[in-house]
């Protein structure tokens, strides 16, 4: 961990999470008190958009495009200290490894959910 803040890695991926305006604020409200029940010092949010499958498939959010007000609700988290809009997967996959894997720290979702995309 060396002298690094513990923080949680934060993924949230337009392919396959809910976007509405309410459930983004809900899922920070939520990632806070998962940090500060953790201990953790920081979020860090990882926002991917994937440009070949940009949004979730349901009837509720197919039509809506994803807006700079709901990318503006991820700065609601008081213990942001950073946050990355990423359109490429592999650099995803950098973003996950380096962060979660190679210094220990905690994600949400977990990687196998994120990897089964649910």
């Amino acid at each position: 961990m060396g002298s690094r803040p513990r923080s949680l890695l934060v993924l949230f991926d337009f392919s396959y999470q809910h976007y509405a305006l309410g459930d983004v604020l809900t899922t920070q409200v939520n990632l806070a008190v998962m940090a500060i029940e953790q201990r953790l010092a920081h979020v860090d949010i990882v926002v991917a958009v994937n440009p070949y499958h940009p949004r979730r498939r349901c009837r509720a959010s197919s039509r809506r495009p994803i807006t700079s007000v709901i990318m503006s609700v991820f700065s609601c988290n008081p213990l942001i200290r950073s946050m990355r809009l990423v359109r490429d997967v592999r650099t995803l996959n950098a973003l996950i490894s380096s962060h979660h894997h190679l210094d220990e720290m905690p994600m949400w979702p977990d990687l196998e959910a994120h990897l089964k995309m649910r």
